[in-house]
């Protein structure tokens, strides 16, 4: 990973000085003229965590290999600091669901966290949430991105975008078939939200975060539910991220 060069994509404010990313690649720390020591995750180049202590700008990061902890320094401060990286939560069955939810709100590390620690059981619980099949209504609704009416087309993509991924397969159908136009700027347009860099979609976050902690969870079981990500998912994204992440366990 170019760290400077994805960096562009955080919403981070402020000068940076310091800078380094976790082995699997999930996260970048950043030390802050502010003093301050930025969590980002490489999945929506968001701020996740913050860690505050130096007086003076922190110069120097780095983390530790296993990437759960981190070290800071600063210049003008004759000592460095040990941060957890995680914070101390654990995972309970009956969590599940609303862990799930979270994994697209203000507790969405937590909810990370949580679910890396609960193993096999958790990498069950999202191998279900995971699993996606076409809506048999995605290839009519797309076919009236090219209606002659504009209230049809608009409430097409309005359909269209409440399907989410499970109208991704029909979308790149259209596209292969030779649509053109309106029709397929409107299709670039939906496809660019459920794929592309800006993450408009919160089911494609929380797919992704699942992806990165099955990634961590690193058990067999949690392998074949990547396996299955990176043969069959839709998404070209998901197929790449889960792909990456096999290759990274099978090391």
């Amino acid at each position: 990973m170019n760290v400077k060069r994805e960096h562009r994509h955080s919403d981070i404010g402020g000068t940076w000085q310091g800078l380094d990313a976790s082995a699997d690649g999930h996260w970048v720390a950043v030390g802050m003229y502010d003093g301050t020591l930025r969590l980002i995750e490489t999945v929506t180049w968001k701020e996740v965590r913050r860690f505050r202590y130096h007086h003076y700008a922190t110069l120097s990061v780095a983390f530790s290999p296993d990437g759960t902890r981190l070290a800071s320094s600063c210049g003008a401060e004759p000592f460095a600091l040990i941060w957890n990286v995680y914070p101390e939560v654990t995972y309970r069955k009956d969590d599940a669901a609303g862990l799930w939810t979270a994994l697209d709100g203000a507790d969405a590390f937590r909810a990370l966290t949580a679910f890396t620690r609960g193993g096999d059981e958790a990498a069950s619980f999202l191998a279900d949430r995971l699993k996606l099949s076409s809506d048999d209504r995605a290839a009519g609704v797309v076919a009236e991105l090219d209606n002659d009416d504009l209230s049809a087309r608009d409430k097409a993509q309005k359909d269209l975008r409440e399907m989410g991924l499970t109208a991704l397969s029909a979308l790149h159908q259209a596209v292969a078939k030779g649509a053109a136009g309106e029709m397929l700027i409107r299709i670039k347009v939906l496809i660019e939200e459920l794929e592309g860099p800006a993450l408009k979609n919160s089911d494609v976050v929380r797919r992704l975060r699942a992806i990165q902690i099955l990634d961590q969870i690193g058990t067999p079981a949690a392998m074949r539910v990547l396996e299955s990500l990176a043969k069959d998912s839709p998404s070209h994204r998901e197929r790449v991220e889960a792909a990456r992440a096999l290759k990274r366990l099978k090391r």
